[in-house]
């Protein structure tokens, strides 16, 4: 009677470790899915990055033309004052 109940036990933690087995494929599978989704984001990221580097130069330009305007104007309002 005990190696009956033995093996039951046995046949029962066999099932248990089948079905965490089959979970664990499962959750894989879904990480790998969402990771091919992640790839799409990660490239609008990239894109976005550049994007904003781009964005800051253009604001270093005009920043840089607004400080030589002004520089420019005070210059120019300087000389009719004297």
């Amino acid at each position: 009677m005990s190696l009956f109940k033995e093996r039951e036990r046995s046949a029962k933690k066999i099932i248990s470790l089948q079905n965490i087995i089959h979970s664990l494929e499962a959750k894989l599978k879904e990480t790998s899915e969402k990771e091919c989704n992640c790839g799409d984001f990660e490239k609008e990221i990239l894109s976005l990055k550049e994007l904003l580097e781009s964005q800051k130069a253009e604001i270093k330009k005009l920043k840089s033309e607004s400080t030589r305007l002004k520089n420019k104007l005070t210059k120019l309002e300087q000389s009719e004052e004297g």
